[in-house]
């Protein structure tokens, strides 16, 4: 062996440096601390399969939390929706509602206004007593009739004008007058 040779053997089996403060004063020491090391790495390696076995477990619950999740937010989308659609089907049954309350109103108005006017033409006079008529009678009639008569007159002629530009058929004007115009 050459002396560089030498130099290489000597530092490779050097002699290991011992540290004052190590509790490791023997081989034995370092055999029993490797052990206890050795132990400590397994217990380390045992609660890392079982931590990855729980993060599994975890990650396949929340997975499934996440789906039902999921359903639970299109249901309640769904739900929106309908309520959405609810009120304002409400709102439009309230507009038609109050439009045919009006129309309604409007209606029974209109035809209590035609009974009425369908009862003027036919006034008929009760307890009056009477002699049988005749063509003298009725042109010589008593004052209270003319007046009545003439009263009778001047109030169809004046429904007659305050109507006849608010009706649309000509023929309802017929009801109002003593003798009815059929020529209209």
């Amino acid at each position: 062996m050459t002396e560089k040779d030498k130099k290489q053997h000597v530092k490779r089996f050097k002699a290991e440096p011992t540290f004052p403060d190590s509790p490791i004063k023997s081989k034995a020491d370092m055999n029993s601390m490797m052990d206890m090391i050795l132990k400590k790495l397994l217990d380390v390696h045992d609660l890392t399969k079982s931590t990855k076995t729980n993060t599994d477990s975890m990650q396949l619950e929340l997975t499934a939390i996440r789906a039902d999740i999921n359903i639970i937010n299109i249901r309640v989308s769904e739900a929106e929706q309908r309520i959405s659609d609810l009120e304002d089907a409400r709102i439009k049954t309230d507009k038609e509602l109050r439009f045919f309350h009006a129309s309604t109103s409007s209606m029974r108005r209109n035809i209590a206004d035609l009974e009425d006017r369908n009862r003027r033409g036919n006034l008929r006079i009760f307890g009056l007593p009477e002699d049988p008529e005749t063509k003298e009678d009725s042109i010589n009639a008593s004052p209270f009739l003319r007046h009545g008569y003439l009263w009778l007159l001047v109030f169809n002629l004046m429904i007659h004008l305050n109507w006849k530009g608010h009706t649309e058929s000509h023929l309802s004007n017929s009801n109002m007058a003593l003798h009815p115009n059929l020529d209209q």
